[in-house]
């Protein structure tokens, strides 16, 4: 059979709405199994494709976090100088970072994650969630200790920013305990 062949056979099991989850899933990794043989260009680790997910997440957390608190201070902040040249520095690592990703992205291939990687960030995202929560409790609690604002504002940019930040806090932290945690099991193996 021809792999094109193969392949438009593999999306329509996927997509098809009357086999049951198992069998659309099960459809949807020999897809991504079919595609990653057929492509040619050199195979790049599922590890290191989710560190430069980290990297961008990670500087994407960075900038929105940085606009969200220029945004909070407001134009009255005497160093508006030294803000503005945060930024640059936090728009120039960003940029790298996407430069890095779509890399990585353009010029490798990425091996399809394999159950244990599955099970592996499964875990890290719980954990993420976990710390992310435990984290907005104790930002909660130190603005409301320590800060010597009298009222904090909100308004629609605020809570973008602080979602986003939120959002790709989220999604970094989730990378990060997902390498931690396969660095643990590389290290695992090589001792049996």
């Amino acid at each position: 059979m021809d792999t094109n062949e193969k392949i438009k056979r593999l999306q329509l099991r996927a997509k098809d709405i009357s086999l049951p989850r198992q069998e659309r899933s099960e459809a949807q990794e020999e897809l991504q199994w079919v595609r990653f043989r057929k492509d040619r260009r050199p195979v790049v680790s599922y590890r290191k494709y989710v560190f430069s997910e980290f990297l961008l997440n990670a500087s994407t957390t960075m900038t929105f976090g940085f606009m969200f608190i220029r945004d909070m201070i407001g134009k009255k902040h005497s160093d508006w100088n030294l803000l503005g040249i945060m930024y640059v520095i936090l728009v120039v690592l960003s940029l790298a970072a996407i430069c890095y990703y779509s890399h990585i992205k353009a010029k490798f291939k990425t091996e399809p994650p394999d159950e244990l990687s599955k099970l592996t960030m499964a875990k890290s995202a719980n954990s993420a969630a976990a710390a992310l929560f435990i984290f907005l409790i104790l930002l909660i609690v130190a603005v409301f200790m320590f800060s010597r604002v009298k009222t904090i504002t909100l308004n629609g940019s605020n809570c973008l920013y602080l979602l986003v930040t939120l959002e790709f806090f989220h999604a970094t932290l989730t990378k990060h305990f997902y390498l931690a945690c396969d660095r643990e099991d590389e290290a695992a193996e090589e001792d049996e």
